[in-house]
């Protein structure tokens, strides 16, 4: 990895120009970049994917000074931008071990921002940034904190206009996923047709740690909006008042009581996507998987698109796998539409189950579209490698601390060495030092025994506030309806989806405080 000083550098702002120091780190793959004055910071491809012609010096985060990326945190209600004169810095940008470390205190909560590179769970390569911080409560009192992080992306001369989401169509409007509803990773290509910039966002496992939000939206409407955003299912990723595509995306964690002298950690990664991309005359195929995994299931996203001028009658995507490898239960190894018009995406979702041991596996999609009984094909192929024979094990370390998905999957975990923590879903569960279930990390705070009493209090008071969010939510849809045309399937579509949303993060509520109900008794 190449380290460079501190360099003067000279960028356009607005109508004028700032003049600011800026600290980069670079290697074969990225380079990222901190602007001296705000700690926040940009990102751009050196070589980019050695494999894909024309993705190197490719910026990935807009690159303007002061810098359009930054992260807010929500400490009692009020927001504050990290490194902004709301503040102070503790210490500005270092290079330290391979990081760009940057200290910023605000209502005396400490934030450390750390940014390094790591292997991108889909390519293997060191092309992924990761963004780290980790809060410290100095205060001496107890406060709720919460953190945003907006990624300002930009996928070389492109913005992207449309967020691929494993398991759901792609998103072209407003979105905002919550929970259980959050995918492993996101994703967005600068061309469905011939992609070459290629990016990928890391919501969950990898050692990061999973937000309760995801927001997809424009630029200014996450700059306005800067906690609680309205989604408005209308719109879609052009900046307000123009036709200029801006699309962003906005990482949430949920404010939690943080206790003086108490921690919290947060991470997430964005870089580089490693699909292959397929075409024909009127078809193109982009095929995703993780470069390796030590333990199933895999994930496999395919997205397919209409190149053609005529609408296709119907549409066929089937994964061929090797010998042992199976989809889950419940999936389908063909996926089938109908009627797609052209230029329209449509995206599989296969999630594989694969024996124990180490093993390359190569895969192939065959996608066949056919218009009046003519067909044509294109085949997409993608190699992945399982490298373990059963899920991670880890330590808790640091106080970061490992949740589970399933509590029962816990074994052979000493009473001595169990740890009870409240997670950023503000779910009481309990983590041992070793589990046999799949690892999750998650943005949490040690708490003692003596305060689980309170958890049931707090699941009441979580689902009294959301009923409230559902009522305020509610008379929002309902005015957009109203001066909506009726007639747009499209946008009764995503009126729908977004009252599907609530009414799941309801149930889920619901569910945890009859769980906990039942437990104490």
């Amino acid at each position: 990895m190449k380290r460079a000083a501190i360099i003067a550098a000279l960028f356009a702002f607005g109508t004028g120009v700032l003049h600011s120091e800026v600290l980069q780190m670079s290697n074969s793959c990225l380079n990222v970049m901190l602007d001296d004055n705000t700690g926040r910071f940009m990102l751009e491809t050196t070589g980019g994917d050695p494999a894909v012609p024309g993705s190197s010096n490719q910026p990935l985060l807009y690159k303007k000074v002061p810098p359009t990326t930054m992260t807010t945190l929500n400490i009692d209600g009020e927001y504050f931008i990290f490194g902004s004169d709301q503040g102070s810095f503790v210490r500005r940008g270092v290079i330290d071990n391979n990081k760009i470390v940057t200290e910023w205190s605000v209502r005396g909560i400490d934030a450390v921002q750390e940014l390094s590179f790591t292997k991108g769970p889909s390519t293997g390569r060191e092309d992924t940034l990761s963004v780290v911080y980790r809060l410290r409560n100095d205060s001496g009192s107890t406060h709720k904190v919460g953190l945003r992080i907006l990624l300002d992306t930009i996928l070389g001369t492109r913005e992207a206009s449309w967020f691929g989401v494993p398991g759901m169509q792609n998103i072209d409007h407003e979105a905002q996923l919550y929970h259980d509803q959050i995918p492993g990773s996101w994703y967005a290509f600068d061309s469905t047709d011939t992609p070459v910039v290629r990016v990928q966002g890391t919501l969950s496992g990898a050692g990061t740690v999973k937000p309760d939000r995801v927001v997809f939206a424009s630029w200014d409407r996450l700059f306005d909006n800067q906690w609680d955003f309205p989604v408005d299912a209308s719109k879609d990723f052009r900046r307000v008042g123009t036709g200029v595509v801006d699309s962003a995306v906005a990482l949430l964690y949920d404010a939690l009581d943080m206790n003086n002298q108490e921690n919290m950690y947060y991470c997430t990664y964005y870089g580089l996507y490693g699909a292959n991309t397929f075409s024909s005359k009127d078809l193109s195929l982009t095929l995703g998987a993780p470069a390796s995994l030590r333990s199933g299931p895999v994930p496999v996203s395919a997205d397919m698109k209409n190149s053609g001028s005529v609408m296709m009658d119907r549409v066929r995507m089937e994964i061929q796998l090797p010998a042992g490898v199976t989809v889950s239960a419940g999936e389908s190894n063909v996926v089938e539409f109908v009627k797609v018009n052209a230029g329209e995406v449509k995206n599989a979702l296969w999630n594989l189950v694969t024996p124990a041991g180490k093993a390359t596996n190569q895969i192939k999609v065959i996608l066949t579209g056919w218009v009046n009984q003519n067909a044509q094909s294109v085949t997409a192929e993608k190699t992945f490698e399982i490298t373990g024979t059963g899920p991670t094990v880890v330590a808790a370390t640091n106080q970061e601390v490992l949740t589970l998905a399933n509590t029962a999957g816990i074994t052979n975990a000493p009473v001595s060495n169990v740890t009870v923590t409240i997670t950023n879903t503000n779910v009481v569960v309990i983590s041992a030092p070793v589990v046999t279930n799949t690892r999750i990390t998650t943005a949490t705070k040690v708490i003692t025994a003596s305060e689980k009493e309170l958890g049931l209090q707090q699941e009441v008071a979580n689902i009294d506030s959301l009923i409230g969010q559902i009522d305020q939510r509610y008379q929002v849809l309902f005015g957009i309806y109203k001066n909506a045309a009726v007639t747009n399937a499209q946008f009764l579509h995503d009126l729908d989806y977004e009252i599907q949303l609530f009414e799941t993060r309801l149930a889920e509520q619901e569910s945890i405080l009859s769980n906990q109900l039942a437990g104490e008794k």
